[in-house]
């Protein structure tokens, strides 16, 4: 491979290209995206991923840490729920049995 064949393709700058065009792609979608377009090139997946990390970083594109969290249910719980669960845990004392005891008899009265 030539230097000139090897200049012609800058990943930092398509995926670059590519983030500016859709902000909201993902690592996977941008790396698909270059494969699509540079089907001859190698593309390395760690290398694309750190490529695609830094070009957000330089586009100042950030996720947004909003007043709800994800949490392992897959769901999302509100930052005043997370505050009103822990006043309910020091109202018990800090057992946290005991406050789950209460809560799982409190949904079985409302079935």
């Amino acid at each position: 491979m030539t230097k000139k064949a090897a200049a012609d393709f800058n990943m930092a700058e398509e995926i670059r290209l590519l983030l500016t065009k859709d902000p909201k792609m993902t690592g996977r979608e941008v790396e698909s995206a270059l494969k699509k377009k540079f089907p001859r090139k190698k593309i390395n997946p760690n290398s694309c991923g750190v490529a695609f990390s830094n070009a957000r970083k330089k586009l100042g594109l950030r996720k947004s840490l909003g007043a709800s969290r994800t949490y392992a249910g897959g769901g999302s719980i509100d930052v005043n729920v997370l505050h009103a669960a822990k006043q309910y845990l020091a109202k018990c004392g800090g057992d946290e049995g005991r406050a789950f005891a209460v809560l799982k008899h409190l949904s079985e009265l409302q079935v």
